[in-house]
């Protein structure tokens, strides 16, 4: 980093990714055969480097229940090298299972993860209908689960009413609902719908897209922070590096260093939340360990 930005002194990562391709299915792969291989803890922190980087979430990028075993092992294993984590499941329905396919290795494990994500970014625009989706906010309500919503701009005015029906759940919405696109109007006011809404947080992720100019990138990612912190506040809102997808943007100092520049001058309050706080009460795992 080169200091120019408004840049952390410590980081709690919100959002990253592990995974083998050799062990288990990742079908989306095919659209992004560059990252066909093995992410580790290992590479995650070799990706990092000199940033301070202090703990990690990191979220399922598929839904089997081979992914979910490899994950959880991958994270034990790495915990014994003082990698901090909290681990997110992705839920694809299942009868019986309120966690989904995901739920045997879970049971077999006899230990809940942090949070479950909605893949809903191919579904409709309202995407509420999905089947298993009252089973699964009860479980997590239950529990004490987060639940993180992975959608298009478009399905973002969806979250509302979902939110509303379900105060206790803390939902927290990837990529700002938006990763790499245009902020339309669309987007904008459902974000903004979103304001009264305190149980709906937001990953500050996936923000900068590969090959794309780099002045272009920031300057749109600068408009789409700056809406979101109006609608969240920086206390609403955590950054994450969405590693390894955004290697092919950029390095992983690259990315921290263009994501401070896009939220602009912060107080040291606001800052601390952005990048480490808010992530580290938002997940069970990490809350104790400041």
């Amino acid at each position: 980093m080169t200091g120019a930005a408004d840049t952390p002194a410590s980081i709690v990562d919100a959002h990253i990714h592990l995974w083998d391709a050799a062990a288990f299915e990742l079908p989306w792969l095919v659209n992004v055969p560059a990252l066909r291989g093995r992410y580790s803890a290992g590479d995650y922190l070799a990706a990092v480097g000199d940033v301070p980087v202090r703990a990690a979430v990191v979220v399922q990028a598929a839904e089997s229940a081979a992914e979910a075993a490899w994950l959880a092992d991958a994270l034990d294993d790495a915990r014994g090298d003082s990698f901090e984590a909290a681990m997110v499941v992705q839920f694809s329905p299942a009868h019986g299972d309120w966690l989904g396919r995901v739920q045997p290795a879970v049971d077999a494990r006899g230990e809940l993860p942090q949070g479950v994500r909605l893949p809903v970014h191919r579904r409709d625009p309202d995407w509420t209908d999905l089947d298993g989706l009252p089973g699964l906010l009860r479980g997590a309500e239950e529990r004490g689960l987060v639940v993180e919503v992975l959608c298009r701009p478009d399905q973002v005015a969806a979250l509302d009413g979902l939110a509303a029906r379900h105060p206790r759940l803390v939902f927290v919405l990837d990529h700002l609902g938006l990763g790499a696109s245009e902020p339309d109007a669309v987007w904008h006011s459902a974000v903004h719908g979103l304001r009264s809404r305190p149980n709906v947080l937001a990953k500050v992720s996936g923000l900068f897209a590969p090959g794309e100019a780099v002045a272009e990138g920031d300057a749109r990612a600068a408009r789409a922070v700056g809406i979101a912190l109006e609608a969240f506040g920086p206390e609403r809102l955590m950054f994450g590096s969405d590693w390894p997808m955004s290697s092919r943007a950029g390095g992983y100092a690259e990315v921290v260093e263009r994501t401070a520049v896009a939220l602009g001058p912060l107080t040291g309050f606001e800052r601390e939340a952005l990048w480490s706080g808010t992530v580290r009460t938002t997940y069970s795992a990490l809350r104790d360990n400041r």
